[in-house]
Order: C-alpha cells, then sequence, then structure tokens
C-alpha cells in the first residue's frame, strides 16, 4: 500500500469532461447531480442574469491532479452560478482554491456579508468549508487550483476557518496567488514530469499557496526562496523554448516579459 501510494504522489494525471457527454434525455440532472454536486460538490442554478434553463449550460474542462494533493482545472463555460450550500457542506470537504475568470465582465462571489465583485481576470481565495456563490453572469475561461487544508500545515499550522479574499494586483498575497496559478498550469503539461521532481514541485505550489493566504508568511520568507525561484525560471524557462524561433528573442525581452529586470533573469539562472 506505501509503495502504491509513492506512485500516486509521483505522478500527474489527467481528465476531460464535458457536458456535451452527458446524455441528451437527462442532460438537467445529470449537470445537477453529476456535474455539480458529485464532481464540483455544488448546487448549479441557472445564471442571474441569464434566462435560460439549466441544461443549457456548457462546460468542457481540463483536468489534472498533480500527485494526491494538488488539482488544477481549465474550464469553457456559459453563463452560471454555483452555490456551495450548508447541506453540501455535510462532507465535510475543507479545500483551499484560487479561481480566476476571464470574461466580458468578471464575475460575482457571494456571502452572508453581501455580494464581492471580481473583475475579468481577477483571483479569488475560497474555501470549500464556507457557505458561498459565484455568478459568471457572461460566462468565459475560468482556471482553479485545489488544495486540501491539510497540506498546507507545514507551512501554515494555523489557518482561519474559511478564508474568502479577492486579491487585487500590489496586494499582499497578490502576487504569489497569480505565480501558484501560472506555475500549476505549467505543471499539468507537464506529462513526464514524475518522481522526485515532481515531489518538489508540488511543495513548491503549497508554499506559494500558503504565501498568498497569508501574507504575513510571505513576508517571513526571502524574496528568491526556493518557490518563488523555482517557478519563476521554470515559466521563464517555457517561454524561452516557445519563442526560440521567434526574432527578438533576448535576455530583455524575456524579462520585460516576466515583469523581471535582466538581471534578476541573470540571477535565477545563476541560482539554479
Amino acid at each position: 500500500m506505501a509503495d502504491e501510494y509513492c506512485l500516486f504522489e509521483s505522478v500527474v494525471q489527467h481528465a476531460r469532461i464535458s457536458s456535451h457527454d452527458l446524455p441528451a434525455r437527462h442532460k438537467a440532472t445529470a449537470l445537477r447531480e453529476l456535474l455539480g454536486r458529485e464532481l464540483m460538490r455544488v448546487d448549479l442554478l441557472p445564471a442571474d442574469a441569464d434566462a435560460r434553463p439549466i441544461d443549457a449550460f456548457r462546460y468542457d474542462a481540463a483536468v489534472s491532479t498533480l500527485g494526491s494533493s494538488i488539482a488544477y482545472a481549465r474550464v469553457r463555460h456559459t453563463p452560471v452560478h454555483y452555490r456551495r450550500t450548508a447541506e453540501l457542506m455535510h462532507d465535510g470537504l475543507d479545500d483551499l482554491f484560487l479561481t480566476t475568470t476571464h470574461s466580458r465582465g468578471g464575475y460575482v462571489l457571494r456571502d452572508r456579508q453581501g455580494d464581492i465583485a471580481v473583475s475579468s481576470g481577477g483571483i479569488a481565495l475560497l474555501s470549500k468549508a464556507r457557505l458561498h456563490d459565484g455568478i459568471t453572469p457572461w460566462g468565459g475561461i475560468s482556471t482553479c487550483l485545489q488544495v486540501p487544508r491539510a497540506a498546507l500545515a507545514r507551512w501554515l499550522p494555523v489557518i482561519e476557518e474559511a478564508p474568502l479574499h479577492v486579491f487585487t494586483p500590489g496586494t499582499p498575497g497578490a502576487d504569489s496567488a497569480a505565480l501558484a496559478l501560472a506555475y500549476a498550469s505549467l505543471l499539468a503539461s507537464q506529462d513526464a514530469l514524475t518522481g522526485a521532481p515532481l515531489t518538489s514541485a508540488i511543495g513548491h505550489l503549497h508554499e506559494l499557496m500558503a504565501s498568498a493566504i497569508a501574507p504575513r508568511h510571505a513576508a517571513s520568507l526571502p524574496p528568491d526562496g526556493d518557490a518563488r525561484r523555482a517557478s519563476r525560471l521554470a515559466l521563464i524557462q517555457r517561454d524561452i523554448l516557445a519563442r526560440l524561433d521567434q526574432p527578438g528573442l533576448s535576455l530583455a525581452a524575456n524579462a520585460r516579459l516576466h515583469h523581471h529586470t535582466p538581471r534578476q533573469v541573470q540571477r535565477l539562472y545563476a541560482q539554479q
């Protein structure tokens, strides 16, 4: 059993989930029960600004699990309203997740305190242990990085009960949140990443999540610590490889793309 767990812990697995694959005759029920309650652990409703029934909802997701403690999903979807209810919270899930949606008009998070408007591309931190709604009146493309609360105990022995934060550029934790989502997207595309390198990368993601959740933790870490250095360098290397055949590729151009100075990029390579 221990060997099986280690194997699962050190591989990347993929799945595609699409509303197009659901049976047309019972699509509304399948959407609510299978896609909503079973997989997403939420109730799916028509979006507030959308008069179409729930069976008109379209959802196409690429889901990657990184070991046994991280799930990353990229979803293209039509307008939707999802609700994490008190009934569903009986499942005991307390996973924490970062999410962002690129859409025409952003989206809305709703809890007992009221509505929070999140602009297109804005990042939110949520907990499955919190009653909340998410409304995307215009649909779009959403990405989500989900981690069990217990997986962050090494970095955050104490986490507030059920956090909800919206990050705007320049606010504490925003850089770590954006970096975590970008790095998770990169790792999800690395099918050959296994064993110790993947375990190390998962640790970096956990630390970036912890830094987003608790900016005080982020402030206590060196600015060029392992998690930030490894993730930033991996993203820089990905973009260099993608542009090898393009004119104008240079250290200065790549540094600007990642909001670094050329010297900072050189330092990342020197520290590798």
